[in-house]
C-alpha cells in the first residue's frame, strides 16, 4: 500500500478486497474525577436499601439508580452487578418469566455494549428471548420487535467478527426467530405484503450471515451417519513350508478402519445446510417478484427494489452473473414504467454498502463496535465491487495512522454494490464522511 501526503490530505493507493477484521473499543471517559461524589451518592442509596425489606419492590428502582450512577463514571462492571441485583429482585417479585424483566435486560445489553463485553451482551439477548418465548406470542408487537433486535445483534456480531460465545452455529438462531415472524404473517392483514417484504429482506440477510458462519465451521461439528470406524480385514499372502515344498497361504486379520460414510456424511450435512440457506434466499425473492409481476396494480419501484435486493444477495454470494441479471431486470422495470430519473438515480446511481444498508433498513440502532473514524473519505468502486484509490482528507487527527488504519479496516470488511448505469455495473467514485462508513 502506498501512502502519499499532499498538504492536508493523505491518499492511500491500494486495491482492497473484503477481509475479516477486528475492531478496537472506543476509549472510555476519564472516571478518576468525581469518584468521591459518586461514592457518596451510592452510599445514600445503600442506606435506603438497608431500610427496606429484602423483597420490597422499591429496591429495584434504587438498584437501577445506582447502576446509572456507575455507568456515568464508566464503571460498567459495577453497573452490571447492580443491574443484576435489580433483575433478581424483579424476578422474585414478578416471576421467572415476567416481562417486566425485559426493560432491565435492555439496560444490561446497553451496559455490556458500552463496556465492549460482547459475550455478556449475547447472554443478555438470549435471556430476553427465553422470557419472550415463555410469555409472549409471535403476533405480539413486543415479541416481534425483540426478535428483530436479537436478529440485528446476531448479524452485526457476525459482520464484525465479534467473539460472542463458544457455539459456532449460533448465527442460525436469528434465522429461526425471523422465520417464526414470517410464518406467522396473516394474509388478511392490509400490511401483509409490505411486512412480508420486510421480513424476507431481514431473513435473507440473516441466512447469508448464517451461511458465512457455517462455511467456517469444521465438518466435525456436523451430524454424522454411522460409526467413525468399522471392522475390516487386512489380508496378505505368506509362504509356508508344508514339508512338500513352499506353498502360498492367504492370512487375514481384523482391523478397525476409518468409515468413509462417517466422514462423507459430515461433509454432506455441511453442504446441505449451506445450500438450504442459499436456496431459500433466491427462492423467496423470486417468489415475491413473480407475485408482484402477476399483479396488475403492483408498484414498479417496489418490484425493482426486490430485484435489486436479490441482485445484492447474489453479489454477496460472489455470483456476479445472477447479480447482474437482476440489476438489468430492475432497470428494465423502472424504465418501462417511466419511473422518474431521480428515483432511478436514488436506487442505482451510487455505490452502496450492501450489508450495512440492510441493517440500517431494519430501523434499529447499530452496535458501535469500534471508534468513529474521522475525516472525509473517497474511493473508487469497480464494476466487480473492488475498492481502489482510497483517499482520506482532513486535518490533525483525521490524518493520523490510527484513523487511516481504522478506515481501511472498515472498508476491507465492506461489500459495495457498484453504481449501475442502464442496469450494468460501472466504476464510480464515492465520497462521504468517514463516520458514515
Amino acid at each position: 500500500m502506498n501512502l502519499i501526503r499532499t498538504g492536508s490530505s493523505l491518499i492511500l493507493i491500494a486495491a482492497m478486497n473484503t477481509l475479516v477484521v477486528h475492531y478496537t473499543l472506543a476509549a472510555q471517559p476519564d472516571s478518576s474525577s468525581g469518584e468521591a461524589d459518586l461514592e457518596s451518592a451510592i452510599a445514600v442509596h445503600r442506606q435506603q436499601l438497608e431500610a427496606l425489606d429484602g423483597l420490597a419492590p422499591e429496591r429495584i428502582a434504587l438498584y437501577l439508580e445506582i447502576a446509572g450512577l456507575q455507568q456515568s463514571y464508566s464503571r460498567f462492571e459495577d453497573a452490571a452487578q447492580s443491574l443484576n441485583l435489580a433483575l433478581q429482585a424483579t424476578r422474585i417479585n414478578d416471576g421467572l418469566y415476567a416481562t417486566s424483566q425485559l426493560d432491565i435486560i435492555e439496560k444490561q445489553i446497553h451496559n455490556a455494549e458500552r463496556a465492549g463485553d460482547w459475550r455478556a451482551m449475547d447472554a443478555h439477548f438470549y435471556l430476553a428471548m427465553d422470557i419472550a418465548d415463555n410469555s409472549l406470542s409471535p403476533d405480539d408487537p413486543q415479541y416481534q420487535q425483540l426478535v428483530r433486535k436479537f436478529a440485528s445483534w446476531k448479524m452485526q456480531a457476525q459482520r464484525s467478527n465479534l467473539d460472542i460465545n463458544d457455539e459456532p452455529l449460533s448465527a442460525q438462531d436469528a434465522v429461526t426467530y425471523l422465520q417464526v415472524l414470517l410464518d406467522n404473517l396473516d394474509e388478511s392483514d392490509p400490511d401483509y405484503l409490505s411486512r412480508r417484504i420486510q421480513y424476507t429482506n431481514e431473513l435473507a440477510m440473516a441466512r447469508y450471515y448464517a451461511a458465512m458462519a457455517i462455511s467456517k465451521v469444521p465438518v466435525d461439528k456436523f451430524e454424522s451417519i454411522g460409526p467413525e470406524t468399522v471392522t475390516g480385514q487386512n489380508c496378505f499372502t505368506i509362504t509356508e513350508d508344508t514339508g512338500s515344498g513352499p506353498k502360498p497361504v492367504r492370512v487375514c486379520e481384523s482391523k478397525q478402519m476409518p468409515n468413509p460414510l462417517f466422514f462423507e456424511s459430515r461433509q454432506k450435512a455441511k453442504f446441505e445446510t449451506l445450500e438450504a440457506h442459499i436456496s431459500w434466499i433466491r427462492g423467496s425473492y423470486l417468489e415475491l417478484i413473480e407475485q408482484l409481476q402477476a399483479s396488475s396494480d403492483s408498484d414498479p419501484v417496489q418490484l425493482a427494489q426486490l430485484m435489486l435486493s436479490l441482485g445484492d444477495m447474489n453479489f454477496l454470494l460472489n455470483d456476479s452473473l445472477r447479480a447482474q441479471t437482476q440489476y438489468a431486470r430492475a432497470f428494465e422495470v423502472l424504465t418501462s414504467n417511466d419511473v422518474a430519473p431521480e428515483v432511478q438515480m436514488q436506487l442505482m446511481g451510487q455505490p452502496r454498502e450492501i450489508s450495512r444498508t440492510a441493517l440500517e433498513n431494519m430501523g434499529l440502532p447499530l452496535i458501535e463496535v469500534h471508534e468513529q473514524p474521522s475525516g472525509i473519505v473517497s474511493f473508487d468502486v469497480t464494476p466487480q465491487g473492488t475498492i481502489r484509490n482510497l483517499g482520506i482528507t482532513g486535518s490533525g487527527a483525521d490524518l493520523e495512522e490510527d484513523n487511516q488504519q481504522l478506515i481501511t479496516t472498515i472498508l476491507r470488511h465492506s461489500v459495495y454494490r457498484p453504481r449501475l448505469e442502464a442496469g450494468q455495473p460501472v466504476q464510480a467514485r464515492l465520497e462521504l464522511p468517514a463516520a458514515q462508513l
